[in-house]
């Protein structure tokens, strides 16, 4: 039999499947009673209209973990795809982050920011990484990974 009729029949634990036969074969894996996915290099889900996006997110399971080494390279709006992909409408939709989140930081870190500007960024940007942040990213530090 398919691994995936072994993993039905509770022969099988655990599947590992690369992202690609994941995208591919989605139909198959998703029906599978699945308690949790994990996700390598998850950055690969930042772009919520992506064939790779969309796929990931029909995924129905109790927990979804990602890991990447490039958690947001280009933009708020991509550290909102994982987070929401990672614990969906915890982070709210993504117009209200682009109001509360993307927008003033985006505003107050511009050359021409305004005092005000900057400071509502910097308040911003204390709350996503001191309080929001550290609920849904495990950060481990090059040091910590290497020994």
């Amino acid at each position: 039999g398919t691994v995936l009729e072994d993993f039905k029949k509770g022969r099988l634990d655990v599947v590992i499947t690369s992202i690609d036969t994941a995208r591919r074969d989605i139909e198959l894996l998703n029906d599978l009673a699945w308690s949790c996915v994990f996700v390598d290099e998850v950055h690969s889900v930042k772009n919520p209209k992506s064939q790779t996006s969309r796929a990931f997110n029909e995924f129905e399971c109790l927990r979804r973990f990602g890991l990447t080494g490039t958690a947001i390279q280009n933009s708020y709006e991509e550290m909102w795809t994982l987070l929401d992909w990672s614990n969906p409408g915890r982070v709210g939709p993504l117009k209200q982050w682009k109001k509360l989140v993307s927008k003033p930081l985006a505003v107050g870190q511009s050359a021409s920011a305004n005092p005000q500007e900057r400071s509502c960024a910097k308040c911003v940007a204390n709350i996503l990484v001191q309080k929001l942040l550290p609920l849904f990213f495990l950060r481990r530090q090059v040091s910590i990974i290497s020994s």
